[in-house]
């Protein structure tokens, strides 16, 4: 059974949020996300809603059609800032990414990659890894990449190398561990004083919001205690606030004309209430959200056909097949069992029998 923790972590990692469970909030009456399917004989079983893409294609929610990179890329490069959610642990999720920043890292402008895998207080190591000053396994281990991330490394390796090799900016995004542990524990009265004085203002007002991480939570949103919910919302308002800040932070440094791409989970980007609403609050500048999706695999349903593709839930997806996990590590091999040593002979000398 998955813990309300498991879950929060899952909802931040986009595996909850990369469906149609999301409430929607548009102003104004959504574009339709499914069309009129024909008429079949009733012994033919078909998926409902519109047919699914062909891995690799992106979305346009403005149209509804698959859109060329290229022409994805040139919208993309007139806003400040563009969102390109992910799936952690899926590879196909992150080469996309790598290819949007490299296509407008290629525009003129200054460029930043924001990143919610680091967390804010490693940002002198990232600095130092983009300027040469240490190596990669350095920056590894100076930023606790493996004990706070863990995911795999060589998915998100070539963005960071790219960003080195072009001298791009990279940008710690979040909030330390150690801040939202607690909160999801505890609750905000239980930081420190130092911890406390380092969030920025939080919005906890967001109803919307409050709805999609209740609904995430399925059947434990439902029965958990108000002030559990409270403190694991809290602990969600948390990490979005501060990377949020942590993007506006950078573009005011930067100065005018200034971009950034920020990768994150979908559950950090999607429906646009997690980190872009709350970075655009402080920025005052237009952003766009691209909302990286996994294709049904054989022997799944389809039954939900595209679900979302709504502008409140983003402005782009982009469809992919679902990555091979990788084998799980093999266990050690059992030591031996240490020899029993033999009994000893008797003081006297006589043979023990």
């Amino acid at each position: 059974m998955r813990t309300p923790a498991t879950l929060l972590a899952l909802l931040a990692a986009g595996s909850l949020a990369a469906g149609c469970c999301a409430p929607r909030r548009c102003a104004s009456p959504c574009p339709s996300s499914s069309r009129a399917a024909p008429p079949v004989a009733a012994a033919v079983a078909v998926p409902r809603g519109p047919a699914l893409p062909a891995p690799g294609t992106v979305l346009d929610h403005r149209t509804g059609e698959p859109v060329a990179f290229d022409a994805l890329v040139t919208r993309l490069a007139t806003v400040p800032v563009v969102y390109v959610g992910e799936q952690h642990d899926e590879a196909e999720h992150h080469r996309f990414q790598a290819r949007v920043l490299e296509a407008l890292a290629a525009q003129p402008g200054k460029i930043a990659l924001g990143m919610e895998m680091f967390y804010r207080p490693f940002q002198e190591h990232l600095d130092a890894y983009v300027r040469g000053d240490i190596d990669e396994a350095a920056m590894l281990e100076k930023t606790e990449w493996k004990a706070r991330w863990g995911f795999g490394w060589e998915m998100y390796a070539p963005m960071l190398r790219f960003c080195r090799e072009k001298k791009i900016p990279v940008v710690a995004l979040n909030a330390p561990k150690e801040i939202t542990r607690t909160v999801s524990r505890q609750g905000l009265d239980a930081l420190t004083e130092e911890q406390r004085a380092s969030l920025p203002p939080l919005d906890t007002t967001d109803m919307a919001h409050r709805a999609f991480v209740r609904e995430a939570f399925g059947a434990h949103g439902a029965s958990m205690p108000a002030e559990t919910f409270e403190r694991f919302y809290t602990a969600m308002v948390v990490w979005d606030e501060t990377m949020a800040s942590s993007v506006a932070q950078w573009l005011e440094q930067a100065g005018e004309g200034a971009r950034m791409v920020v990768v994150a989970g979908n559950g950090h980007v999607a429906d646009r209430f997690g980190i872009p609403a709350r970075a655009a609050r402080r920025t005052k500048t237009p952003y766009l959200v691209l909302v990286a999706r996994v294709l049904p695999g054989p022997g799944e349903t389809a039954d939900d056909g595209l679900g979302r593709t709504d502008l409140t839930y983003g402005d782009y997806s982009a469809w992919f097949t679902a990555s091979p996990k990788p084998p799980a590590p093999a266990k050690p091999p059992a030591k031996p069992a240490a020899p029993t040593a033999p009994p000893k002979a008797e003081a006297s000398g006589a043979p023990s029998t």
